[in-house]
């Protein structure tokens, strides 16, 4: 793995034996960072719906104009 995962894993040794605590609580970077995530993705959910409400509108439009053509 080379020098550098060496060293770090010699750090994560070292914590581990001092019973170093870790603070796991989220910054607010990330809490800031999870919500505009979080609104992105309801953003592309609604969007797909979107799109696939116009696809099946498209679709529908085609068959009953192949419908149409086919029973004259």
């Amino acid at each position: 793995m080379g020098k550098s995962g060496n060293a770090l894993r010699q750090v994560v040794r070292e914590q581990r034996r001092d019973g170093a605590k870790e603070d796991l609580s989220p910054t607010s970077f990330e809490l800031v960072t999870r919500r505009g995530l979080d609104d992105l993705t309801r953003q592309v959910d609604r969007l797909e719906t979107k799109i696939n409400g116009l696809l099946i509108a498209l679709a529908s439009s085609i068959l009953i104009e192949l419908y149409r053509t086919l029973v004259r």
